[in-house]
């Protein structure tokens, strides 16, 4: 095929070689970018799945810190009462 075109080029005179260098450039640069690509979206799948890893262990401490606390000694327990009080508040001064 390359033999081809090459021969075609070679009749055609220099324009039709100057356009077979600049496609064969064009060609490889193209297959670099779309290596630097395939590395970016790799890395950044990888990112994800360690992200996804660390969000599954802060849920496991989570289920493990609520299965061993009381309920009234819970931290988002306190904040809901808090948040209770001040709207309780906020009805009897008005």
């Amino acid at each position: 095929m390359w033999e081809q075109i090459m021969e075609y080029a070679a009749t055609d005179g220099i324009w039709a070689l100057l356009f077979l260098a600049l496609f064969v450039y064009q060609l490889k640069d193209s297959k670099k970018r779309e290596e630097k690509y395939t590395a970016t979206i790799t890395g950044l799948t990888e990112g994800l799945n360690a992200l996804e890893g660390i969000k599954q262990d802060i849920k496991s401490i989570i289920d493990t810190i609520d299965a061993t606390v009381q309920p009234e000694d819970r931290v988002f327990a306190k904040r809901k009462r808090r948040t209770e009080k001040s709207e309780q508040n906020q009805v009897s001064d008005q």
